[in-house]
Formats: structure tokens, C-alpha cells, sequence
């Protein structure tokens, strides 16, 4: 079973965070929610429990991380940084969405090179968004990289997919075009 780590971070945009969650367990991907605290205040005064507290020792399948209001607390967390660094550096799936790809990926010098997408007008925020594209979903190598809330479930379906899930029947059920 494909596994996935899910970084929760104070202001992060809950469509994004459980959307794609829900499609990813519904794929049948075991994903687990950290966060430096147990009890995450996400956006839209939206309070989240996430399953650990403890930085993993363990590889996932995948990094996920999601965007949103509270982009700051992402972009400035070392310990984020650092994972996604490792992940990359270790040739493991990175997923960001929204604001992430840009102001995190981007940011921390991650994605050079990289055809990468994110939230209209982050990418002038991205220091390292030379092959931006405006496609709602996009897949260079491991890393995957998606628009905004709209597109999660297509973000979820995605990495899915690429984690060798069959997504098809997910995708019927969810109603998803």
C-alpha cells in the first residue's frame, strides 16, 4: 500500500489539505497528517487533529504539501524545508498546491528547471519558477504540482495515479470529470 506524509501547518487551506487527503485514502494510499502540534488551526478558523507530532523515520511514498492564507508559516518552517530537500534530493514524489510550489518549492531553490504550477500571481513569488505553466495539474519527474482549491480532487487523483493506485473508479464515484 502506497503511503503518504501530509504536512499541516497553521493557515493552510483546508480544501487542499482534506480534499486531497480523502481522495488519496479513498485510492487506498495510507497518508498520515503531521504537524508540530497535535491540534492545527487551518484556515477559515478550521481546527484539525493530525495524526502525529513526532517528525517520521521513515521514508513515505510521497510529500504533500498544501497552500493557502497561511503560506508564511509554511515557507519559513526549516523542518518542511528540510523534507522536502530530502525528499527531492532522494528522487521521492513532492506534491504541492497553490501557494506551496511557489512560495516553499520555489522559495527554497527546490524546483530549478522544473515545470511546476501554482495560484495565479505566486509565481512571480517563486524564486525559481522559470518553467511555469498555467495547466491546472502538472507532473515533471516527481514532482507534481497543482493550481488551487478547485483542483484537489485532480491533485489527489494524480498523485494517486502516480503512486500506481487505481484511481478510475475513485474518480467515478467522486463525480469527477
Amino acid at each position: 500500500m502506497p503511503s503518504a506524509l501530509a504536512f499541516v501547518y497553521p493557515g493552510c487551506e483546508p480544501v487542499e489539505l482534506i480534499g486531497t487527503v480523502d481522495v488519496l485514502r479513498r485510492c487506498g494510499v495510507q497518508v498520515t497528517l503531521y504537524a508540530h502540534t497535535s491540534i492545527v488551526e487551518i484556515g477559515h478558523g478550521i481546527t484539525i487533529k493530525v495524526d502525529t507530532t513526532e517528525k517520521p523515520t521513515q521514508m513515505f511514498d510521497c510529500l504533500i504539501l498544501p497552500g493557502g492564507m497561511g503560506w508564511k508559516n509554511l515557507q519559513n518552517d526549516e523542518y518542511a524545508k528540510e523534507l522536502a530537500t530530502h525528499y527531492i534530493k532522494e528522487n521521492v514524489f513532492v506534491c504541492a498546491i497553490c501557494a506551496a510550489p511557489a512560495v516553499a518549492l520555489g522559495h527554497w531553490g527546490l524546483i530549478k528547471g522544473k515545470h511546476a504550477t501554482c495560484y495565479p500571481g505566486m509565481e512571480k513569488m517563486g524564486l525559481d519558477m522559470e518553467k511555469f505553466s498555467e495547466e491546472r495539474v502538472v507532473v515533471d519527474g516527481k514532482l507534481i504540482t497543482a493550481r488551487g482549491p478547485g483542483v484537489s480532487l485532480e491533485f489527489g487523483l494524480q498523485i494517486a495515479k502516480s503512486l500506481g493506485c487505481n484511481s478510475e473508479d475513485v474518480k467515478k464515484g467522486m463525480l469527477v470529470k
